[in-house]
């Protein structure tokens, strides 16, 4: 019975952030709320969050680069990238301090993926006093162990992993990541999936379904998955 964000295929507000197309959803008036989403999300799987927070506060759902309705740009993606299109888009969009939220913990080849999370983190750090507070919902642990020390090896082994073995490796993972990417964009998994984690698997719904296999079809969405 809750109210729930209508669907719109064409998508809601877009933004230009350095010359890429910036997809966003903004509801209610009052206090700002900047909604986060995770790995291979996107604004509208907020759906049920915007109508009942927008009720009290000023609400902004925005699809990170790569991710949704927003453009699939073929750059060296990291967490800085989602960083600075956070920190301008609470700058130039929101304009007003605000509370970030972010969301989702992915599981990948024993891989944290906390997209959401780590994004409104450190866009707190450098927005500062612009934020108002942080909200991180199933939130995960750290990418890596950065203290792990490494070791020069000789110009010998360097010239052949570069040359040898970094190109193999990388033709290696195209080939299964390509596999593992179209599997995982066909409908029938894609709700498999979902029904999977949902508590209440009624959300499943076809709206949430091509709100996650309409961005997978876009001709660079299997490049930005790589």
């Amino acid at each position: 019975g809750l109210a729930k964000l209508e669907y719109k295929p064409e998508g809601y507000n877009f933004w230009t952030w350095r010359d890429r197309k910036i997809h966003y959803v903004v509801e209610g008036e009052g206090s700002a709320v900047v909604l986060i989403h995770g790995f291979g999300a996107s604004a509208f799987h907020w759906r049920y969050n915007i109508p009942e927070l927008s009720k009290r506060y000023k609400v902004y759902a925005l699809d990170l680069l790569g991710f949704g309705w927003s453009e699939k740009a073929l750059i060296e993606y990291d967490v800085a990238v989602w960083r600075d299109q956070v920190v301008d888009f609470v700058n130039e969009i929101v304009k007003q301090p605000a509370v970030l939220v972010g969301n989702r913990q992915v599981l990948v080849v024993n891989s944290f993926f906390f997209l959401g999370g780590v994004t409104a983190l450190v866009s707190a750090v450098s927005l500062r006093d612009r934020v108002k507070g942080v909200v991180l919902l199933n939130s995960a642990g750290q990418f890596s162990d950065s203290t792990t020390a490494t070791t020069a090896e000789p110009v010998e082994g360097n010239a052949l992993q570069k040359f040898v073995f970094d190109p193999l490796k990388e033709l290696f993972q195209r080939v299964v990541l390509g596999f593992l990417f179209w599997q995982a964009k066909q409908p029938a998994r894609v709700r498999s999936v979902l029904k999977s984690v949902y508590i209440n698997s009624v959300n499943v719904d076809d709206y949430l379904i091509e709100s996650i296999t309409r961005p997978a079809a876009d001709p660079e969405a299997g490049e930005v998955y790589f």
